[in-house]
């Protein structure tokens, strides 16, 4: 029900990529982590509008 536009996609991604950061990950899992994110966050954009 919520509309998921890019600007929002990229915004949600900052906030995990800054929250994933904290977790001190090892490098491999920190990438994977991040990998994971990027495509969800792509497969929840669901429109373009503002």
């Amino acid at each position: 029900p919520y509309k998921i536009n890019p600007d929002a996609r990229d915004r949600w991604l900052g906030h995990m990529g800054h929250a994933v950061d904290t977790l001190n990950l090892p490098p491999l899992q920190r990438e994977t982590l991040l990998e994971y994110l990027e495509r969800a966050a792509y497969a929840m954009t669901n429109t373009f509008e503002d």
